[in-house]
């Protein structure tokens, strides 16, 4: 496993490898023989993919507030518009995670030593596409709405431009 960290954080050693990588070419040909090593490499991969779950999971299991109580009301429309762009964020960042060299090389290791449920599972089983499909549309729905100006306005005044944003924005969700 440390061998396939230390040579995934070096990008240089990885750059030229395509997809079809060369485990000899980055000294990795002996770990295949290795029990101990791929369980190892195969256990690290089966973390990243319950902790990945556990993201994906969150728009169809996070409760939001209802709005029943004045503190939950107030507050409730910033939580939801910042819970969304965060997680807009955190699946940006797995995707790129996923991406990097060293994951590509763990998981060429474990398909050449046809240790092929976790690869598959990370690949295929995470939820991680329509995750990122989901969020991304909620996500672009609510990046115009003005939620803080409502937030913020505390005089009639203020309340009836906010609404009147509000309602501008509407429109825009037809679109």
């Amino acid at each position: 496993l440390e061998a396939c960290l230390l040579l995934g954080d070096d990008a240089s050693a990885l750059s030229s490898i395509s997809s079809n990588m060369d485990l000899d070419k980055v000294g990795l040909t002996a770990a295949l023989s290795d029990d101990a090593f791929l369980n190892e490499v195969q256990s690290t991969v089966n973390h990243w993919i319950v902790q990945i779950r556990k993201v994906t999971v969150l728009p169809s299991t996070t409760p939001f507030p209802s709005g029943e109580s004045a503190e939950t009301e107030a507050n409730a429309d910033l939580e939801e518009v910042s819970f969304w762009m965060g997680l807009e964020e955190s699946l940006k960042h797995i995707r790129r995670e996923l991406d990097k060299p060293s994951v590509r090389l763990t998981l060429a290791l474990l398909k050449a030593a046809k240790r092929f449920v976790a690869t598959i599972a990370l690949e295929n089983n995470t939820g991680l596409d329509a995750a990122e499909a989901h969020t991304a549309d909620v996500a672009q729905f609510l990046k115009g709405y003005p939620a803080p100006v409502l937030a913020a306005a505390r005089e009639w005044e203020k309340i009836g431009g906010a609404m009147d944003e509000v309602f501008g924005y509407l429109p825009k969700v037809r679109q």
